[in-house]
C-alpha cells in the first residue's frame, strides 16, 4: 500500500508539473488559451486526487 501510494503521488506530481510547464510555455495568463490551460490544470489536479483516493481504497481493501 505504501509503495502504491508513493507511486500514485509521484505520478500525480509529475503530470501536474508537465501541465504547469505547458501552461507557462504556451500562453499569457490573460489570454483565452491561458484560461483553458489553467482550467485543465485544476481539473487534472482534482482527477489526480480522485485517482489517489481510489488507489488507497483499493489497496486497503485488497490488503496489499
Amino acid at each position: 500500500a505504501v509503495v502504491l501510494f508513493s507511486f500514485s503521488l509521484l505520478g500525480g506530481y509529475y503530470f501536474y508539473a508537465m501541465l504547469w510547464k505547458t501552461f507557462n510555455d504556451t500562453a499569457e495568463p490573460d489570454s483565452w488559451k491561458g484560461h483553458i490551460f489553467f482550467a485543465a490544470l485544476v481539473i487534472a489536479q482534482i482527477i489526480g486526487i480522485g485517482i489517489l483516493v481510489f488507489a488507497l481504497y483499493v489497496a486497503t481493501y485488497a490488503g496489499l
